[in-house]
């Protein structure tokens, strides 16, 4: 495939064309993987690995991005709204769903924060470099809808989880600002001797 892809960059007269056709890639690995019965995130995902290495890979991702961003993302996420169900958010969903979240963060910065021990890091920016990479994004919402498409979870838990996902989301960068806070201060008392 990326034999095929370097071909096809180099036979195409013009480079503006590069984005459609590594579009049109993506979306055909995606639907074979789809017809294989594997997620077509897979095929997406190996047609990014292809294309991002190609000559033009950078190009080709600056183009594409616009596109993601204005029309592939909004949909997705609205998509991801539209299944969530109408919870009885009683009080011990919501202790379920708060005690999910700190899990979910606290798991990251450990997990993270220990990797970065071993690389050498301080201990201060092992908790930056955790909680940095608490969120979660696009592959959870792919994750969970794929397992609700096959029965491994049902609409609750489906529900619980997607806003779990936003809770850490919109939580990760308060706690990453609060983690540079200090630094922050330190060197502005610099600049102002």
């Amino acid at each position: 495939m990326f034999k095929f892809m370097e071909w096809l960059e180099s036979k195409l007269p013009r480079k503006e064309e590069l984005p459609i056709f590594s579009l049109s890639f993506a979306l055909l690995l995606s639907y074979l993987a789809e017809a294989l019965g594997v997620s077509g995130i897979i095929g997406a995902y190996i047609a990014g690995l292809v294309v991002g290495n190609t000559k033009q890979g950078k190009f080709i991702k600056n183009k594409i991005d616009v596109l993601v961003y204005m029309l592939f993302s909004p949909i997705f996420f609205a998509s991801i709204g539209l299944k969530l169900t109408t919870l009885s958010l009683t009080d011990h969903v919501w202790q379920f769903i708060i005690l999910f979240t700190v899990i979910t963060i606290l798991s990251k910065v450990i997990g993270n924060g220990l990797g970065a021990k071993l690389c050498g890091y301080k201990r201060k920016e092992c908790l930056q470099i955790g909680i940095g990479m608490a969120t979660r994004g696009e592959m959870a919402f792919i994750m969970i809808d794929e397992a609700k498409q096959i029965g491994m979870i049902n609409e609750e838990v489906f529900s619980i989880i997607v806003i779990t996902v936003f809770l850490v989301t919109f939580i990760t960068p308060i706690l990453l600002h609060l983690s540079f806070r200090k630094e922050k201060s330190e060197k502005l008392e610099e600049v102002n001797e």
